[in-house]
């Protein structure tokens, strides 16, 4: 069975999806090492394409699906992806009308790889999906422990 995805469209062009392919360390049953999944990036923006494996975090995902469950309701509210290591940064910021702009960041190598800088449009309509992407990678990969254990 094929992992879940979360995928930001601003048209059928420009996207960039996450899929998570498997926790890093699944024998550790801790917040810090036992969260940790290896993901496939895949990034569409104008004449740029891209695709890497990134290191992200169950607890980035939680912290999305809590920020676009506000957005759902408030056109005018936030939602941002940041993950621990600066492999990938989206701010999604609403105009109240009901129209989004994500501002993204997606670092190859965090540290001393190559950076792409891109914008996505996307409107409300599309943040239900967005929500069940994130809703389905969380069933799959529930944070596990807290950050206080």
């Amino acid at each position: 069975m094929e992992s879940p995805t979360l995928l930001i469209a601003s048209q059928q062009t420009d996207f960039v999806s996450i899929q998570p392919l498997y926790r890093m360390d699944p024998s550790a049953n801790d917040y810090w090492d036992g969260n940790w999944i290896k993901c496939e990036v895949r990034i569409a923006s104008g004449s740029f394409k891209a695709k890497y494996q990134a290191s992200l975090r169950c607890d980035e995902f939680e912290s999305f699906h809590q920020d676009l469950k506000v957005i759902m309701n408030d056109l005018n509210g936030k939602a941002t992806f940041s993950s621990m290591e600066t492999w990938l940064e989206i701010n999604a910021t609403g105009d109240g009308l009901g129209h989004f702009i994500a501002k993204c960041q997606a670092t190859d190598i965090p540290g001393v790889g190559s950076v792409l800088n891109f914008i996505l449009e996307f409107d409300q309509t599309q943040i239900e999906a967005m929500l069940t992407g994130v809703t389905n990678i969380l069933e799959k990969f529930p944070v596990v422990g807290s950050p206080n254990d």
